[in-house]
């Protein structure tokens, strides 16, 4: 897995440096559920239900209905990091010659985020104007630019922390690669030896 530290000030405060200690029992669940979520992509789909969109997680959990096996290890992991994280999961893709993205998803759990410690517990116009901007930040810079280092890296994965708003934040990115030539029908775009997309999961803490 590659770390990155990127130069980034998310509403006046730095990103955390990032460390090589050993994982947590979080940052496994967060490679399992990426994992997984690979897994579900890298099948050629058989209902016309194509993309991001195949994955559950993209409109809410409640929509984790386990209607396939394959759903439940992804479903299994992204409920064990809501017990102790506000989740949201982003993909980027159509990248440039340079790597930069020029499509993006609508980031799904954002609700959740909006109940994160962040405005809980402080509603002032201040500190929502902060939120604002960092979600801002996160969409236009934060977000794109660790994608683009993953795609331009070879790597498979990497991990990003940084202050969201007074939060630790965590993103784990992951590289999703064709899994066969059928794949480039719809993805014409994508270069050999190019993933198709970035898939992020988004993290912040409920401890405090």
């Amino acid at each position: 897995m590659k770390l990155f530290i990127l130069p980034i000030i998310a509403s006046g405060v730095a990103t955390v440096a990032v460390t090589s200690s050993a994982p947590s029992a979080d940052d496994l669940q967060a490679q399992r559920f990426l994992a997984e979520a690979d897994t579900i992509l890298s099948i050629y789909p058989d209902d016309n239900n194509f993309g991001i969109s195949r994955l559950p997680t993209m409109h809410g959990r409640q929509y984790f209905d386990n209607r396939k096996p394959l759903e439940k290890p992804c479903a299994e992991a992204w409920e064990s990091l809501e017990n102790s994280n506000y989740l949201a999961l982003k993909s980027w893709g159509q990248f440039d010659e340079k790597g930069v993205p020029q499509r993006d998803s609508v980031m799904s759990g954002h609700y959740q985020l909006n109940w994160s410690p962040i405005t809980a517990n402080d509603e002032s116009s201040q500190n929502l104007n902060n939120y604002h901007n960092a979600e801002n930040r996160f969409h236009r810079e934060i977000g794109p630019t660790a994608a683009t280092a993953l795609y331009n890296s070879g790597e498979k994965t990497s991990r990003l922390e940084f202050k969201y708003v007074k939060e630790k934040a965590v993103l784990d990115l992951r590289a999703i690669y064709p899994s066969s030539k059928a794949c480039l029908t719809c993805h014409q775009d994508v270069k050999a030896g190019k993933p198709i997309g970035i898939l992020g999961l988004l993290r912040l803490s409920k401890q405090k």
